[in-house]
């Protein structure tokens, strides 16, 4: 669990994480971040997600090389169906890339 979650997954949900707050939704970073986290607290409720943020920060997922998002092996590997969901709502199904992401985080 450690290598996956605290490894490829951190810059997976980091890189999908920046995709949607800087480029796909329209509104400011800090806008977005909050339309992102409210997203993420239902589906944590609808999932019934054990190991959960407790927030969000745009300084979590921002990083000088590649995003990463910050984090414990728990909370990263449970966000991973959330973010499933997450995506497909945002995403526009008619872009071959935001297809090819939701094929990776599925």
């Amino acid at each position: 669990m450690h290598c996956k979650a605290l490894g490829i997954d951190k810059h997976l949900m980091g890189s999908t994480l920046y995709v949607l707050v800087h480029y796909v939704l329209t509104g400011t970073v800090e806008e977005n971040v909050a339309e992102v986290w409210k997203d993420i607290e239902i589906c944590y409720a609808k999932l019934d997600t054990e190991n959960r943020y407790g927030q969000m920060k745009q300084t979590m997922f921002r990083a000088k090389s590649q995003p990463k998002l910050q984090g414990k092996a728990g909370e990263l590997k449970d966000l991973g169906p959330v973010m499933v969901k997450v995506w497909e709502k945002h995403m526009n199904k008619h872009l071959l890339i935001h297809q090819k992401i939701i094929i990776v985080l599925q």
